[in-house]
């Protein structure tokens, strides 16, 4: 088990179970449990910055134009 395991009841855990989320650090688990027994298991995992295309443009400088090599960038330009 977890060291940072977290133990309630369902009923318990259901009305406020989007606070109980937002307070749980990365890795952190919860365990719900109807009448002492775990049945569910939260466990909060970190979730990294999506990263969309096209983010980057604008931030490449072109010293020498080259059309050969220019070809590989089109999508970025």
């Amino acid at each position: 088990m977890n060291e940072t395991t977290r133990t309630m009841s369902i009923t318990d855990a259901a009305p406020r179970l989007s606070e109980l989320v937002a307070g749980m650090s990365p890795n952190e688990e919860s365990s719900l449990t109807v009448e002492g027994k775990t049945v569910a298991k939260i466990v909060r995992r970190h979730i990294g910055h999506r990263r969309l295309g096209g983010a980057c443009k604008g931030m490449l400088t072109i010293i020498k134009e080259d059309d050969e090599h220019l070809a590989d960038f089109k999508v970025y330009m």
